[in-house]
């Protein structure tokens, strides 16, 4: 078992009311258990749509993933 693992859920606030319901449920099941396998981040996209905000759901993933490693521009 590790302790480093990190997940994240990317969810366009445009999408099917099902799609977004679904995204924000199950982020916060497995952010409430102890015994998860990750940490769990929901990010919503606010004018994301399924599929088709692909590229920023990526970069902000990536913000998220590597925060403690990126140094903020002056």
């Amino acid at each position: 078992r590790r302790d480093d693992l990190q997940l994240v859920v990317a969810s366009g606030a445009r999408d099917t009311a099902a799609r977004v319901r679904h995204a924000a449920e199950w982020s916060t099941t497995w952010q409430q258990r102890p015994d998860a396998p990750w940490d769990v981040e929901l990010v919503v996209l606010p004018e994301g749509t399924h599929a088709a905000s692909i590229g920023e759901a990526y970069r902000r993933a990536m913000l998220w993933l590597f925060r403690d490693g990126i140094t903020p521009r002056p």
